[in-house]
């Protein structure tokens, strides 16, 4: 018989606009990329008029767009399925949107816990804390008042120590 489990202390869900705004940048520029890059070679298509400049202009374009909207949804998915779990002796971290991937973390297995603030986060508020173990880390990304976290967290862990 499967046994009753415990209620997180709290749930944290990654900020989407922290995490979205540089992927839809990143995303924005592969696709230029990849466009320019098929764009090169296939407009010997067009000169040898095997082509019209407006099919290749399209072609050119929904490559483009497929990419780009590849990229963000995928993106997406996997950051809508992200979830971080804490109780009061360990982390869970569920992952993946169709490979879900759970990861736990007890407490008195961390050594350190660390913020990363970069330009995005600094613009939103948010931040990357790292739980860092002897032997693995994991990194819960786009969290909203990461202070307030981060202060929870070492209180956690030095209790636990």
């Amino acid at each position: 018989m499967e046994e009753k489990a415990d209620k997180p202390l709290f749930v944290l869900k990654p900020n989407f606009t922290n995490a979205m705004v540089p992927k839809v940048i990143g995303s924005i520029v592969f696709a230029a990329f990849i466009s320019l890059v098929i764009f090169v070679p296939s407009s010997v298509l067009v000169t040898e008029r095997r082509m019209s400049e407006f099919a290749f202009a399209m072609l050119v374009t929904l490559v483009f767009l497929g990419l780009v909207g590849i990229r963000i949804f995928w993106f997406y998915m996997n950051l809508k399925a992200r979830e971080y779990r804490f109780y009061n002796d360990k982390l869970e971290f569920y992952e993946g949107w169709l490979t879900i991937v759970r990861h736990v973390v007890p407490y008195e297995k961390v050594t350190d816990v660390t913020m990363i603030k970069n330009v995005w986060d600094r613009f939103f508020n948010t931040a990357t804390l790292g739980l860092i173990t002897a032997g693995s880390s994991v990194h819960i990304q786009y969290v909203t008042e990461p202070e307030k976290v981060l202060n929870y967290l070492q209180k956690v862990v030095l209790k636990k120590k």
